[in-house]
């Protein structure tokens, strides 16, 4: 009797609560998994958000046939590869794509709050407080005399 198999990959998880969809294939899990955040990928993810929306801004409101979009979708990947694919860049993505949005820094925006997210995510819990010295004993007025 033939064995049946499916592929499982967490397409988004915050907060311990995750989502899990069956997939096919295992191509799609290095694309949704969260990298760890290192200086090289902050600053990577950063220069991209910063030089996508100074073009968008030199080229204009209206930009040139298509060059504006395309900006936008390699925004969309260079970022997601350096930082991980967070719901918070489907917006911008999307709000990029309407030729009077493009002045408005949206990217750079976006990338400062999933960086700010992605390191509360990736901060190590706090260790547990020390534990209380137990009581003292309570005295019975018996101590040393003083002259």
């Amino acid at each position: 009797m033939p064995r049946l198999t499916a592929h499982f990959a967490v397409v988004a998880c915050a907060h311990e609560r995750c989502v899990v969809s069956e997939l096919g294939t295992n191509a799609v899990r290095p694309l949704l998994a969260i990298p760890q955040l290192t200086r090289k990928r902050l600053w990577f993810a950063f220069i991209v958000a910063v030089l996508t929306d100074g073009a968008q801004l030199l080229l204009g409101p209206f930009g040139w046939v298509f060059i504006d979009d395309a900006l936008d979708v390699i925004a969309m990947i260079l970022t997601c590869w350096a930082l991980g694919f967070h719901v918070l860049l489907l917006p911008t993505f999307v709000i990029k794509l309407i030729p009077l949005a493009d002045p408005i820094p949206l990217w750079t925006g976006c990338v400062a709050a999933v960086v700010a997210l992605r390191k509360r995510a990736q901060r190590p819990p706090s260790p547990p407080p020390p534990p209380r010295p137990p009581p003292l004993p309570p005295s019975g007025g018996a101590g040393p005399e003083t002259a």
